[in-house]
């Protein structure tokens, strides 16, 4: 073979190989996200969803997560439909699962739901201000937080066993009852770690039914907005759970998943 043959086969390969690794850059997640956010900017609502959904499949960090849930959201709600600022509200809710201290989702989400007719996700009263302090942690704060709390528990009394008197039994004591306080969160944490919720975000709500079939009678009406727990799942249809432990049948198509933690 000659040199300039080589030469001609080299320059092909190059060639060819070119457009792959341009659309090997195009493919990967940053640039995903900057298409998304210039198809958000100038107005393409279903081309920035599509990217950015394409991105709750790649390996991301839990902030980054809730970054593409909490713009997923706003997509949704400029769209404009009725169905989408339904899923403007799960997908708030989804990254507020994720990032818990995140204002801006708690803004939108608050705002949205109260255009939409729902109650606030909030409600203010003293319940919900201890449900929001106890879940503002994310799993990994709140093992560090209850680790840290353990630590100067097991300190005060190495100390109080060493040195006795009333002040060291009553600051192990202290230190012992923050502990249990500061584990609250973890202990929280872990109850909500396996569940698996799903919310509604149907315009008008949707029928639960005792199996998967259009034609059954109705059990119970999940309303929009309300969320339910996930138990199983067929082609087109999920078994819930509601608040008031009512389970039945529901059209996949009517629910969105919050659970989005790798």
């Amino acid at each position: 073979m000659s040199a300039r043959t080589i030469l001609v086969l080299l320059a092909v390969w190059l060639g060819a190989a070119a457009p792959t690794a341009a659309q090997t850059l195009a493919d990967s997640p940053a640039e995903r996200f900057q298409s998304a956010v210039e198809a958000h900017r100038a107005g393409d609502y279903s081309s920035a969803d599509a990217l950015w959904r394409s991105l709750l499949d790649e390996p991301l960090s839990r902030a980054e997560r809730a970054r593409v849930l909490y713009d997923l959201g706003n997509t949704a709600w400029r769209s404009r439909t009725p169905r989408g600022r339904h899923e403007a509200v799960a997908w708030y809710t989804a990254c507020i699962r994720l990032a818990p201290r995140h204002a801006d989702a708690w803004r939108s989400l608050e705002l949205a739901r109260s255009e939409l007719g729902l109650e606030p996700a909030d409600r203010g009263d003293l319940t919900a201000t201890l449900a929001r302090l106890v879940s503002a942690a994310t799993p990994g704060e709140s093992l560090a937080l209850s680790l840290s709390a353990l630590a100067a528990f097991a300190a005060l009394l190495a100390v109080e066993a060493l040195r006795g008197g009333r002040r060291w039994r009553w600051l192990a004591a202290l230190a012992g009852a923050g502990f249990l306080v500061l584990s609250t969160p973890l202990v929280w944490n872990q109850l909500h770690a396996g569940r698996d919720p799903v919310m509604v975000v149907a315009e008008s709500g949707v029928t639960l039914r005792s199996e998967p079939k259009l034609d059954l009678p109705a059990l119970e009406h999940a309303a929009p907005g309300e969320v339910l727990e996930r138990l199983d799942e067929l082609p087109g249809w999920i078994r819930v759970e509601t608040s008031s432990g009512r389970r039945g049948w529901l059209p996949a198509a009517d629910l969105q998943a919050l659970a989005r933690v790798d």
